[in-house]
C-alpha cells in the first residue's frame, strides 16, 4: 500500500516534468527551422520510397497507381488510383482505366487489358531518373510501355502507345511494390 502511494506521487512529479521538457524542446524551433525538419523528413521519407520502387521495378512485381490520366487530347483527369493504374507482374502487364460515369467492360466503368511482356529494358539516366520501356502483347492490347520514375521519389509517370488503335494515353501516381498495393482488378477482356 505504502510502495503505491509512493509511485503515484512520483508520477505526479516527473510526467508533468518530463512533458514540460518536451514541450520547450519544440517551442524554441522557429518556424523556419520546422519548415527545414518537416523538408528532411519528407526528403527521408521520398528516398525510402525511391529506392523500394527501384527495387520493384528490377523484380518486375510493381504497380503505379494513377492519381492523374492525361487523354489524348491533352486533357488531365483526376482518376481513383485504386481502379487506374498499370501492373507488372514478372512476366504480365495489366493495364486498367475505370470511370465511375460510364459503362465499360470490366464491370468498372471502363476497360482492363492483360498481355505478355517483351523487351523489358531499365536504364538509369545522370540525373538519377529510372526509364522502364516494354511490350505488351494480348487479348485487346499490343502497345508500348514507357515508365519514367522520378529520381528520388515514388512518382512516376507511364506511356502507353498502342501499335493498332487509338493514341497514347499516360498515366501518373506512385509507383508501389506489387505486395503493398491496394488496387482492385476487374476482369480483363
Amino acid at each position: 500500500m505504502r510502495l503505491k502511494k509512493i509511485a503515484t506521487a512520483l508520477a505526479m512529479v516527473v510526467l508533468p516534468t518530463i512533458s514540460l521538457l518536451a514541450q520547450e524542446d519544440f517551442r524554441e524551433l522557429t518556424p523556419q527551422e520546422r519548415k527545414e525538419l518537416r523538408k528532411k523528413e519528407q526528403q527521408q521519407l521520398d528516398s525510402t520510397s525511391y529506392a523500394k520502387a527501384v527495387e520493384a521495378l528490377s523484380a518486375q512485381t510493381w504497380v503505379l497507381e494513377a492519381n492523374t490520366i492525361q487523354g489524348r487530347r491533352g486533357n488531365l483527369y483526376f482518376v481513383n488510383s485504386i481502379t487506374n493504374f498499370v501492373m507488372m507482374d514478372k512476366e504480365t502487364a495489366t493495364v486498367q482505366l475505370a470511370s465511375p460515369y460510364r459503362a465499360g467492360y470490366n464491370g468498372l466503368g471502363g476497360i482492363t487489358v492483360e498481355g505478355r511482356i517483351s523487351g523489358n529494358k531499365i536504364e538509369t539516366d545522370k540525373k538519377g531518373n529510372v526509364n522502364v520501356r516494354f511490350m505488351v502483347m494480348g487479348v485487346g492490347i499490343n502497345a508500348e510501355i514507357f515508365v519514367t520514375l522520378d529520381a528520388n521519389s515514388n512518382r512516376a509517370d507511364a506511356v502507353i502507345s498502342p501499335n493498332t488503335w487509338g493514341r497514347r494515353i499516360t498515366y501518373r501516381g506512385n509507383i508501389v511494390p506489387l505486395d503493398d498495393s491496394s488496387v482492385y482488378k476487374a476482369m480483363p477482356l
